[in-house]
């Protein structure tokens, strides 16, 4: 009986084992099938293909946002400052896939994708928290706005939907440059870092942008001294070639 009662144990035991191996073995395998899934770009964004490009994967960024402030060189002349502001172009067009990481008061990250031809535009923006997924499109006269249940309103255009207001881009995009304050800057090759602060908002902007190609690398906008939110930018093009029935609904 005590030898019955051994092999009885030893068989469960086997048993077990031979259980918990299979399951990592395929484990194992589905994650490496999800690695060249991933690796091939066969992971799209959460709204398809369409007319629109799809994202190489949904790779959620960073949340030490403390850590992004960059190394400043030191602004000695006027001349500097004057060159800089004037560098950098207002878009009347652009394409951009960027995720905004909110860190002030909760944690949450959404994905966006903008387009924009003088005054139409397009915005598509998913919550990863909540699954939720918006389209704001303006043709130039009207705006349709579909919320996450699929409701759909129209709009005249109005200053309350303007590009800037919708498209979640850091001010510097679209303030008006009297409005701000050039406070610091660095550079390091082609990309320039700066921070300029509103007064009239009590917020500030550190940018990072190619002064070649005014492509806009990342970004991190303070309430005061604290992060609250930060861009980790995917994709960005000043000049696109946009298809017409982007700005149709």
């Amino acid at each position: 009986m005590k030898k019955l009662k051994k092999i009885l144990f030893n068989n469960g035991s086997l048993t077990f084992l031979s259980i918990v191996s299979l399951i990592l073995v395929f484990a194992l395998v589905c994650l490496i099938v999800l690695s060249a899934i991933h690796r091939a770009g066969l992971i799209e964004n959460p709204f398809g293909a369409g007319d629109t490009q799809t994202t190489q994967g949904i790779l959620l960024p960073s949340v030490d946002a403390e850590n992004r402030e960059p190394h400043y060189d030191e602004i000695n002349h006027e001349e500097n400052f004057k060159k800089l502001l004037a560098s950098f172009p207002y878009y009347e067009e652009l394409y951009a896939e960027f995720y905004i990481t909110y860190v002030y008061e909760a944690y949450n990250v959404e994905f966006y994708r903008v387009y924009k031809n003088g005054e139409r535009y397009r915005i598509e923006s998913y919550d990863m928290q909540s699954n939720r997924i918006e389209l704001i499109v303006c043709d130039g006269e009207s705006v349709s706005v579909t919320d996450a249940d699929g409701k759909v309103d129209v709009y005249p255009v109005s200053e309350n939907f303007t590009f800037a207001k919708q498209a979640s881009l850091p001010t510097f995009l679209f303030y008006e440059k009297s409005g701000y304050s050039l406070i610091k800057y660095g550079t390091e090759g082609s990309d320039y870092s700066i921070r300029c602060e509103y007064p009239d908002l009590g917020t500030a902007d550190v940018v990072t942008l190619d002064v070649n190609t005014g492509v806009l690398k990342s970004a991190i906008t303070y309430l005061g001294e604290k992060v609250i939110m930060f861009y980790d930018v995917m994709e960005f093009e000043p000049h696109y070639a946009f298809g017409e029935d982007l700005f149709a609904f």
